[in-house]
């Protein structure tokens, strides 16, 4: 028995992030060619941890800053040279460019204590806070 399914173009274009399909197409039509890096960020009592992806980047090439409680994280992808004349590309998927993400952070950072660590595409960052920051448990005293 053979089944028809009824194609739907509108929940067709609904599985996409529509948000993200007309950011990356804005960023194109006025020229900007920077893109956004997707990160997870946690936190802790004492710590903020971030888990930032960033394929095919050198750990030397991650520019990683803090001012003003506002992290950035930098990266560039060069285009890949040696293409021969004689070749036509098929296909082009491949992402190249300026790569960035700022995230301001609730909290002050102890700066001089940060860790960035890279392996594998994936940056991790854990960013401890400054003991003012952190919570403290205040003990009641009694007057009886």
């Amino acid at each position: 028995m053979t089944r028809i399914i009824r194609w739907t173009p509108v929940r067709s274009i609904s599985d996409y992030s529509v948000d993200r399909l007309f950011d990356e197409s804005w960023r194109t039509f006025f020229g900007e060619n920077t893109r956004t890096l997707v990160m997870d960020v946690s936190e802790t009592d004492t710590a903020y941890h971030a888990s930032i992806e960033v394929p095919g980047v050198n750990a030397e090439d991650i520019n990683i800053s803090l001012e003003d409680n506002i992290l950035t994280i930098e990266a560039e992808i060069a285009e890949a040279v040696g293409e021969r004349e004689d070749n036509r590309a098929l296909l082009r998927e491949r992402r190249y460019g300026t790569y960035s993400r700022s995230l301001r952070l609730p909290h002050p950072v102890d700066v001089d204590n940060i860790e960035a660590t890279y392996n594998n595409g994936i940056l991790e960052l854990d960013l401890p806070k400054v003991p003012e920051a952190q919570p403290r448990q205040i003990k009641v005293k009694s007057l009886n």
